[in-house]
């Protein structure tokens, strides 16, 4: 590479520099180059982060694809936005770029997947296509004006804007379900040990995650576990249930930790490690040990449970 670049080294940027490492390495050692490939391609990843979403209503998005899945990404992206730029859209081509990708998403959703077998060409399931459920709360609190609006992206657990709202219900293909408001503290028990959906609402409304000491998973992907079983004459009410991940409902299910339910929304956990109290400002652990801060049982299970 020396010998090569020493005559043009002058006029040669970085980048041309680097193609020609790449070349070199291609060709004098392919070994090399093929493993170097294939780890690259384990690299690949794409990211969105919901995390950090915040009152602006925008959401990061990173990738590392595979080059041939990056160059059809990019033409159906610049195709949309073109066609939406046509359509009359006004925004920029960036903006446009972005709902495109939006559109796109939406548009595989709809779709039913096909699973074939590679042998017979034989179609052996049918995936359904999805729907995206945006959960919005609206609050009005400033009387017949609406400068008290104040919204709640449920899905994010973060504060979104009307407009938001309303430029979001205002997406072409957009289903709006306008639901009563529920009394997150009502007490409409049923004799059935199955959870009826207005009790399944309200408790995830209510507990907005596994309410085991520490964890984070949303309510909407845990198990509704009855604090007393059923079985035991434990009702099914908002006053008896609250969510735990799969983990650590099986956990308390095999009785090696119990749940008491103090107040809707406070909870005393007993552990081998000791006691914790859960309520809507964290965990509290009420037997401190030097070095110790967390429990010491089992991680969460991160599998989500089964459709109903």
């Amino acid at each position: 590479m020396d010998r090569q670049l020493a005559p043009i080294a002058h006029g040669v940027s970085w980048a041309q520099i680097d193609r020609l490492v790449e070349e070199a390495l291609v060709r004098y050692d392919p070994a090399a180059a093929e493993e170097k490939r294939t780890a690259a391609q384990e690299t690949r990843h794409v990211d969105i982060d919901l995390d950090q979403v915040g009152f602006d209503g925008t959401a990061e998005v990173t990738a590392t694809l595979d080059i041939a899945d990056a160059l059809d990404l990019e033409a159906a992206v610049a195709r949309r936005a073109n066609l939406l730029g046509q359509l009359g859209c006004e925004d920029s081509l960036d903006v446009r770029r972005a709902t495109a990708l939006g559109e796109i998403a939406r548009h595989d959703l709809a779709l039913d997947l096909q699973i074939v077998d590679p042998d017979t060409g034989e179609i052996t399931r049918t995936v359904p296509g999805r729907r995206v459920e945006l959960i919005v709360h609206l609050n009005d609190t400033g009387g017949h004006t609406a400068d008290g609006a104040v919204g709640r992206f449920a899905n994010t657990r973060t504060p979104i804007s009307p407009e938001q709202v309303k430029e979001w219900m205002g997406t072409p293909g957009t289903s709006v379900l306008v639901r009563p408001v529920i009394d997150l503290n009502g007490h409409q028990p049923v004799d059935s040990y199955e959870i009826p959906d207005r009790i399944r609402r309200q408790v995830t409304l209510a507990d907005h995650h596994c309410t085991y000491p520490y964890c984070t998973r949303p309510a909407e992907r845990c198990d509704l576990d009855h604090n007393i079983p059923h079985t035991q004459g434990g009702p099914t009410c908002r006053c008896n249930l609250n969510p735990k991940c799969r983990g650590h409902h099986r956990y308390k299910t095999s009785g090696l930790a119990t749940c008491r339910t103090l107040s809707p929304g406070t909870y005393l956990w007993t552990l081998p490690s000791g006691l914790y109290l859960v309520d809507p400002t964290g965990t509290s652990d009420l037997t401190p040990r030097p070095g110790t801060t967390q429990p010491t049982e089992p991680p969460a299970d991160t599998a989500d449970p089964p459709d109903e």
